[in-house]
């Protein structure tokens, strides 16, 4: 909340912003459970904390030595031939 203190005189500059007197309402005229708006609201924050990833295509090597082994295994090129263009 931001407030200016001026001659005297305390004066609110911003508004209230709180769902806390929406949900109170919402609960006390039995539109909603306390529960309710609660599981709901956790349910919001863990879909923004941890939103779906999709999984790669394929996943990359997980160490140095793993990186090393798969080059390791890895079938040889074909022998280049003199004078053959790339």
């Amino acid at each position: 909340m931001m407030w200016l203190f001026r001659a005297g005189q305390l004066e609110r500059l911003n508004a209230a912003h709180s769902m806390a007197p929406v949900l109170a309402d919402l609960v006390a005229t039995g539109r909603r459970t306390q529960a309710g708006i609660l599981l709901a609201w956790a349910d919001e924050v863990m879909q923004a904390d941890a939103p779906a990833v999709e999984p790669a295509e394929e996943a990359a090597p997980s160490s140095q030595a793993e990186a090393t082994e798969d080059c390791e295994n890895a079938e040889p090129d074909e022998p280049r031939q003199e004078g053959a263009e790339e």
